[in-house]
């Protein structure tokens, strides 16, 4: 089953899912009238850092690089499905799906992208990158995208955009 055009993401999409750090949770807008359609994750996230929807309409969060460091997954109506990350994150950032269901996850203390079975959480693998990642995507050529940061702020901060084909 695939998502309406509505669930999708930002392929030309009317809504928008927003990672909320500071209120716990993960809304998702109209872009059209700018108003908060539901809100996910309540009581559940404590700092989401990023948001994914895979192509079953699953949504995948980082959530709180300080403390529980984990990925939450939510089924397309909001309802917790699983929790996955436990002892092997050390800095989730940034989250992205795969056309096969795997999250690719931004791990930026390990300066790595740890990548999971969506469907179990079952760890896969991890890749080594050169700074903290930040963010990830994977296109849907199966090109891995990361971004970096060199953890400074100001003048000294630098980033880079690396490509894995």
């Amino acid at each position: 089953e695939r998502p309406s055009e509505s669930e999708r993401g930002v392929r030309g999409e009317t809504t928008l899912l927003v990672a909320e750090w500071g209120g716990g949770q993960v809304t998702r807008l109209d872009l059209r009238t700018g108003r908060t359609l539901w809100v996910i994750g309540k009581g559940v996230l404590k700092s989401p850092t990023d948001v994914a929807v895979g192509l079953r309409g699953d949504i995948a969060v980082s959530d709180d690089p300080y403390e529980s460091k984990l990925i939450h997954v939510f089924d397309k109506q909001g309802r917790p499905m699983r929790t996955f990350g436990h002892g092997r994150l050390q800095y989730p950032w940034g989250v992205c799906v795969d056309g096969r269901g795997c999250v690719f996850v931004a791990d930026g203390e390990s300066k790595s992208i740890v990548m999971f079975d969506g469907n179990t959480g079952t760890w896969l693998a991890c890749i080594g990158v050169s700074a903290n990642a930040r963010g990830v995507t994977v296109t849907r050529a199966g090109v891995l995208v990361v971004t970096t940061w060199n953890g400074q702020r100001g003048p000294a901060s630098e980033g880079a955009l690396l490509i894995f084909d």
